[in-house]
């Protein structure tokens, strides 16, 4: 028997198992992923994150510009703190389509 789905315990050991920090936020610009790695790198708690606007928690972050604009940003260099995040992990989005209407914009 072929199954569709995955079980949200199954995505989060698999967001969790990346060494990639995963950031998501959906189209009103609130955080609703923040895996381990993400939480390494920013030094912030995904539970203090998650569901909060990403301009509120993520400094210095174009994840919203991202969003609004629907273009990918490639190899930007962020400051989060005293250290610089760049070069090889680009800030990306893909478009996935959204029922009834245009491109549903996804950021990682």
């Amino acid at each position: 028997m072929r199954r569709d789905l995955i079980t949200k315990q199954e995505m989060e050991i698999i967001l969790n198992s990346s060494h990639d920090a995963m950031i998501v936020v959906n189209q009103a610009g609130i955080v609703t992923i923040f895996n381990r790695a993400a939480e390494r790198i920013m030094g912030l708690e995904a539970d203090g994150v998650i569901g909060r606007p990403v301009v509120d928690v993520i400094p210095n972050t174009r994840l919203h510009i991202v969003l609004a604009e629907g273009k990918p940003e490639l190899n930007q260099q962020q400051q989060i703190g005293k250290s610089f995040i760049n070069g090889s992990k680009p800030l990306t989005m893909s478009v996935v389509g959204r029922g009834g209407g245009g491109p549903t914009p996804k950021v990682s």
